[in-house]
């Protein structure tokens, strides 16, 4: 098996998860890297390979604008950026390096959001019908809602109704409701509820460990390597599946 070389940027959960699966899906740790200037100085050096970005919301954007500048490949699990995700597309867009990114690298998510898609379009069978998105993560996450949350409310809002989301939002209105919950070690649940009158459906996905973030990342870093330009998760699925 030819290994990837990948650069680990952000060393907390998620950095340690990715440097300890790496070897057995393939890939190589260059070096791992915890702060801008860091970074920086790594890419004066030119290095190879694919970085994966676990940082921090606050930092994103300018770790993703010397990703983008200096042609490089970039497989980004960091979320709290979707409001600038335009901006950075164009950037990448603009360059002869590689962005893939997601907010949630569990390949189970993406059955999830296939499922999310259908009960939403269901939701069109009643004029009463009201769903909402439910998240729940450890207290130590930054943003709120998760990004995972954010992408299950578009993918909801396109098929459905709703024109867009509100974080505690109220039922009854065009705005999706999307509550987030902070408590313990939660790894990541999203629970999607339809009620309907009479009744209830209710769909979640819920990640009993990190590493299936992980291992979606570094199964990212391999496909990215060698490619340019800017894709989501989707597009690789749409090559494994």
């Amino acid at each position: 098996m030819n290994h990837t070389q990948i650069h680990i940027v952000g060393y907390g959960k998620m950095g340690h998860a990715v440097e300890r699966l790496a070897q057995d899906y393939g890939c190589s740790v260059g070096s791992i890297i915890t702060d801008h200037s860091t970074l920086l100085r790594t890419m004066q050096k030119h290095d190879m390979g694919v970085y994966i970005d676990f940082s921090s919301p606050h930092g994103i954007i300018d770790n993703l604008e010397v990703y983008a500048s200096s042609d490089a490949s970039v497989v980004c699990g960091t979320t709290g950026w979707h409001t600038e995700a335009d901006e950075v597309s164009a950037k990448f867009a603009a360059s002869n390096g590689a962005l893939l990114y997601a907010s949630n690298f569990s390949i189970g998510m993406h059955l999830y959001r296939a499922l999310a898609r259908r009960v939403a379009a269901f939701s069109q069978v009643s004029t009463s019908a009201q769903m909402q998105i439910t998240e729940t993560h450890h207290t130590s996450k930054l943003d709120a809602p998760s990004g995972t949350a954010i992408t299950l409310a578009h993918d909801i809002i396109a098929e459905s109704d709703y024109t867009d989301w509100r974080l505690d939002g109220v039922e009854g209105s065009t705005h999706l409701p999307v509550r987030a919950i902070r408590e313990g070690d939660a790894k990541g649940l999203h629970e999607i509820t339809l009620d309907l009158p009479g009744e209830q459906i209710r769909i979640a996905h819920e990640a009993s460990s990190r590493d299936v973030f992980a291992i979606g990342a570094l199964r990212a870093a391999k496909w990215l390597q060698g490619k340019s330009g800017v894709y989501t998760i989707d597009d690789m699925m749409q090559d494994l599946l």
